[in-house]
């Protein structure tokens, strides 16, 4: 149910620049997280692990699960269309506000130009790239980078609740790769 309120949240909250952290990360939980997490629950529990593994490793899932998020999100403003399969900036032209725009939004130089390009589904559209350059411009794509390790570090550290099981270093291996991928 929390997945479907995720995505349902974030096509009510298109070109809606009023915006902040708690509001994208919460989105962000339902949409993706949620979703990785109730999957490393559900292997944990077919695998008949303890009660304490199950926990370690659904933590692992969610916050592996927004690392991924903010990641991606990241990714539609840096990465190239080859790389990532699809066009660069195809958030912003669905007027979709994620963690780096939330952040030129607040901090930026230009926020007060940005706010007005951003609530209107016509400019985004047509000028998403010159509303990339002014997000990229910011230190939001750094701030993003960083909240994100965060979350990938805390997933991380779920794994230090397990003990030495099958699967453990190829779930540190996805971790890392997470929060550094570039695709």
């Amino acid at each position: 149910m929390g997945i479907c309120e995720g995505e349902i949240k974030q096509m009510q909250s298109c070109y809606n620049i009023n915006q902040g952290l708690k509001d994208y990360l919460r989105r962000i939980e339902r949409k993706t997280a949620l979703l990785i997490a109730v999957s490393c629950q559900l292997g944990a529990m077919i695998s008949n692990c303890t009660d304490a593994e199950i926990n370690a490793l659904k933590k692992y899932g969610y916050y592996l699960g927004m690392a991924f998020q903010i990641t991606d999100d990241i990714l539609d403003f840096v990465a190239s269309e080859e790389i990532l399969g699809k066009p660069v900036g195809s958030d912003i032209r669905q007027g979709v506000i994620t963690l780096p725009a939330i952040y030129a939004l607040k901090y930026g130089e230009r926020r007060h130009e940005l706010g007005p390009m951003l609530s209107s589904p016509a400019v985004c559209h047509n000028n998403a790239d010159d509303i990339i350059e002014m997000i990229t411009d910011t230190d939001g794509i750094d701030y993003a980078y960083y909240v994100s390790n965060r979350f990938a570090d805390k997933a991380v550290h779920q794994l230090d609740r397990l003990p030495d099981m099958a699967g453990k270093d190829s779930l540190l291996t996805i971790a890392e790769f997470i929060s550094g991928r570039k695709y």
